[in-house]
């Protein structure tokens, strides 16, 4: 089980390690800054409760420097759902990009993510 997380952020500069309740609201405020309102904010929520509980679920082949990744995923297939990717180092989630599920195997990383590697693209396939 995470005990915390550190955020990369789009320019690659990292937060420092915070508990699970300021990594949900630093991930709120992305959501309302970025427009996506209300609709989102409770799927903040429900990812980040998979994320640290163990929850997540392979990304498949897609690496993050090296890494093998994992995604948490909350709310409906639409602009109200909440994709969370990340890899685990030791107790500490890594968090590199955020947006939303679009299909079954298919996500818009519109909130943020990394400017290169597989995860440095707009809209992304598992």
């Amino acid at each position: 089980m995470a005990m915390e997380m550190v955020i990369i952020r789009t320019d690659g500069t990292a937060t420092g390690p915070m508990p699970q309740e300021r990594a949900r609201s630093y991930l709120e405020n992305i959501v309302h800054n970025n427009g996506s309102g209300q609709n989102r904010v409770g799927n903040v929520s429900s990812a980040l409760n998979q994320a640290f509980n163990d929850q997540g679920k392979p990304s498949g082949h897609l690496q993050y420097n090296c890494h093998s990744t994992e995604h948490a995923s909350a709310g409906r297939n639409s602009a109200s759902s909440v994709s969370l990717f990340y890899y685990r180092h030791e107790d500490t989630i890594i968090l590199f990009a955020m947006g939303r599920h679009l299909g079954s195997d298919t996500y818009a990383l519109d909130d943020f993510h990394p400017q290169r590697g597989d995860y440095g693209h707009r809209t992304i396939r598992l």
